[in-house]
C-alpha cells in the first residue's frame, strides 16, 4: 500500500482548489489565504471524519484495549471503559471481552455518551481512528482530493461553479445516469482496493453502533459487518 508520508490537511485542500481553479494555499491562517484556508480550515475536519467513517478502510483501523475508570457506574453495571480520544465516532467497530486468538465479538454492555457499562474486567476494542493523511494509500488520497473538491466548489467559486461541482460529484461517487464501468466513480474503486488481498470477513453484528441508541444486547442482533 504505497502511501506520501509528507502528505497533509493542507496539501489535501490545496489539490482540491486547483481542481476548481482556485489558488493553492500554503496555510489555513494567513490573511493572504483567505477566504479559501478558511473555508477549508472549517469544512475539511467534518469532511474527513465522515468519509473514514463511511468505509472500514484498513488504514484507519486500530485494535486496542480499552481503559477502566476508576469511578464505576451507579447500578446495574461493574465498570465503565473510556473510548480513546481519536476514535471516529461513528466508525465501524467491533467489542471483545478477551486476548485470545479467534476471540468471538462480545455483546454484553451498554454505551453512554462516551462510555462502555458492562460486567467484563477487561474490554479490547476494534475501531476506526482519524488516520493522518500521511497514512492514506495513493487512490484514496486522489478520491478525497476530487470529492472535496465537489464539495467546496461553490463556497469558493460561487453559484458559476455548480457545473464544476456536479462532474467532480461524478468522477468522485460515479454517475448513475450512466451503465457500467463508466459510470463507476472513484470512491468504488478505492473501496475495491482496500479489499485486494484480503478475505471478506465477519466483523462484528452492529451491537455497538445499536447500542448508541439504547439496550442491552446479550444476543445477536441482525446484520453482519464485513470488511470489504
Amino acid at each position: 500500500m504505497p502511501i506520501d508520508s509528507t502528505m497533509t490537511d493542507i496539501k489535501i485542500c490545496s489539490a482540491s482548489f486547483r481542481l476548481i481553479g482556485a489558488k493553492a494555499i500554503s496555510d489555513f491562517t494567513s490573511d493572504s489565504n483567505q477566504p479559501a484556508g478558511g473555508i477549508c480550515q472549517e469544512a475539511y475536519p467534518l469532511f474527513k471524519k465522515a468519509i473514514l467513517a463511511e468505509h472500514p478502510w484498513k488504514f484507519a483501523f486500530k485494535k486496542l484495549q480499552l481503559s477502566q475508570e476508576v469511578e464505576v457506574p451507579i447500578n446495574q453495571w461493574d465498570h465503565q471503559y473510556l473510548f480513546p480520544n481519536d476514535r471516529i465516532e461513528n466508525g465501524i467497530y467491533a467489542l471483545y471481552d478477551t486476548d485470545a486468538v479467534d476471540a468471538t465479538t462480545f455483546r454484553e454492555f451498554e454505551i453512554f455518551g462516551e462510555r462502555i457499562m458492562s460486567n467484563a474486567d477487561a474490554l479490547w476494542l476494534d475501531y476506526v481512528y482519524n488516520a493522518p493523511e500521511s497514512l492514506w494509500p495513493f487512490d484514496f488520497i486522489d478520491f478525497i482530493q476530487v470529492a472535496f473538491a465537489a464539495r467546496i466548489a461553490v463556497a469558493i467559486k460561487g453559484v458559476s461553479a455548480r457545473d464544476i461541482r456536479n462532474d467532480l460529484n461524478f468522477e468522485a461517487y460515479g454517475n448513475p445516469n450512466v451503465g457500467g464501468s463508466l459510470g463507476r466513480g472513484k470512491y468504488q474503486a478505492v473501496k475495491t482496493s482496500n479489499s485486494i488481498d484480503s478475505p471478506s470477513t465477519a466483523y462484528g453484528d452492529n451491537t455497538l453502533e445499536a447500542a448508541r441508541f439504547g439496550g442491552i444486547f446479550p444476543t445477536i442482533t441482525g446484520g453482519e459487518r464485513y470488511i470489504f
